[in-house]
């Protein structure tokens, strides 16, 4: 067994990570080869090659220097490792990818989660956050162990097989750098492009996953976001039984929009909507949640005393709601709207959910017959009208976006099939999925607003319309 190791390296800011990596990869029991790629020369040691080898003047264009290097040595090695410097990669990742790999079919590729150490010595598990998701299609349970892919393809490094990396130099794509692509930005697409556009999967082996973890050393984003163990655990449960046949794998709807910028993606991991507690308030009321995550929100609601319901995205991400003491019930429209047909509710929440479905006047429709009749429906809404929007519109990524799918559309804005999005820009055409559905919109509510916002709000809704980055809508019965 021999590995070709290629790091990225740029600069001196990361050293002390270098060092602590190159100390971990000279303990692997394998003959291997550690080439430092950086923009400047670093004395390692004897046993480590530093190259000089920036692609272009675009500091970025690093993280894909080793592209070529592993294209060159194609024939030399068995395993080829691509990290970034501050990835601790340990024997124990290697030997878990070498051993596990038998089990799976050469285009599925087995990779790492990224997890960084808070104060109180707990991972927390970085790359699960906000939209990111396990695919539960993907489900697969081979020789008693479960294998699910993740949505979120970047983690700074990659290890592929000889016959893995043929695979996708052959795909023509590999060495198509630097680029945007379905990961994200430049650096994103260094460690995601061979599991978007190259022919191969990315998959992770639910089963071990300790031994597939890679830590990284910064723990840059430790108070910003991350899921811990105890609260992967439940979605680990889910995923078993979906494999072993006893959870379906559908999903209610695409969270992930075709713009290739997380910011227009539906959440799966959300923070409490304070406003929707304020409006709804205390009591004992049956309220339905439509297109709920991990059930921040309604599990607040649970705790105030109301019964909820939710049809969640999808069963793994319900077993974490289940556990709040939310009702969960299955993932499918047409099958939840019939399990639902006897009850009615005293409120219907779509918390950012009508911007992910295409015809929203339909789907509201749907609801109304286990509405009561003095109920209430609550729907909120990105304002996507907003500069910070604006600016997202006119950046590299849609603009990547838009021209890959040139052909598909005129304009971004309305057309779903191409954006996988419905665009907040007019509040008036949002208020005509509820009028032409029956409904009388009550109160349109625009949070959060800074002090200044909440007194131009007195004298116009529009200036408040256009400062708010997000609104909710309250909708009851015509009488």
């Amino acid at each position: 067994m021999k590995i070709l190791i290629a790091i990225a390296s740029y600069g001196e800011k990361n050293d002390d990570y270098l060092n602590t990596l190159l100390q971990s990869l000279r303990e692997i029991p394998y003959k291997k080869d550690i080439i430092v790629q950086s923009n400047i020369e670093k004395k390692l040691g004897d046993d480590i090659q530093c190259l000089v080898d920036l692609p272009n003047t675009d500091p970025r264009s690093l993280v894909f220097a080793h592209r070529q290097l592993f294209i060159d040595n194609l024939n030399n090695y068995d395993l080829f490792l691509y990290t970034e410097n501050d990835i601790l990669i340990t024997q124990q990742n290697i030997e878990a990818f070498i051993e596990t790999s038998k089990m799976l079919p050469e285009n599925q590729v087995l990779g790492f989660v990224r997890y960084e150490v808070n104060q109180k010595n707990e991972i927390l598990l970085t790359d699960i956050h906000y939209s990111y998701h396990w695919i539960a299609k993907s489900v697969q349970g081979v020789q008693s162990k479960i294998f699910a892919q993740f949505n979120n393809k970047h983690s700074a490094c990659y290890l592929l097989t000889q016959s893995q990396l043929s695979t996708a130099i052959k795909s023509g794509n590999y060495n198509n750098f630097p680029r945007i692509s379905g990961a994200g930005g430049i650096l994103e697409a260094a460690s995601a492009d061979p599991f978007i556009d190259c022919g191969l999967e990315k998959v992770i082996c639910l089963s071990d996953i300790d031994r597939f973890l890679v830590q990284h050393l910064p723990n840059n984003y430790i108070d910003k976001w991350g899921l811990n163990m105890k609260e992967l655990k439940p979605q680990i449960e889910a995923m078993t039984e979906i494999a072993n046949g006893d959870l379906v794998n559908t999903t209610l709807l695409e969270n992930q929009t075709k713009l290739l910028i997380r910011s227009f993606d539906k959440k799966y991991l959300n923070n409490c909507d304070q406003t929707v507690l304020k409006k709804i308030g205390s009591g004992r009321r049956k309220i339905l949640s439509v297109g709920c995550g991990d059930g921040s929100t309604e599990e607040k609601l649970v705790q105030m005393g109301h019964d909820v319901t939710a049809i969640p995205l999808d069963s793994i991400i319900a077993a974490v709601a289940k556990d709040k003491g939310i009702e969960v019930i299955t993932p499918d429209l047409e099958r939840s709207l019939n399990d639902l047909s006897s009850r009615k509710f005293d409120y219907i929440l779509f918390l950012e959910t009508l911007h992910y479905v295409p015809e929203p006047e339909i789907y509201l429709q749907k609801f109304l017959d286990i509405l009561k009749k003095n109920g209430t429906i609550l729907a909120t809404f990105m304002n996507t009208s907003t500069d910070r929007y604006c600016q997202l519109m006119n950046s590299d990524i849609v603009n990547f976006a838009i021209a890959e799918n040139r052909n598909k559309c005129d304009t971004i804005n309305d057309k779903f099939e191409f954006s996988g999005f419905n665009f907040i820009n007019d509040r008036h055409a949002i208020n005509n999925w509820f009028t032409n559905t029956g409904l009388n919109v009550n109160q349109i509510i625009y949070y959060p607003l800074s002090w200044k916002g909440r007194v131009m709000s007195i004298f116009s809704s529009q200036q408040a319309f256009s400062k708010a980055t997000m609104f909710m809508i309250v909708t009851r019965f015509k009488t």
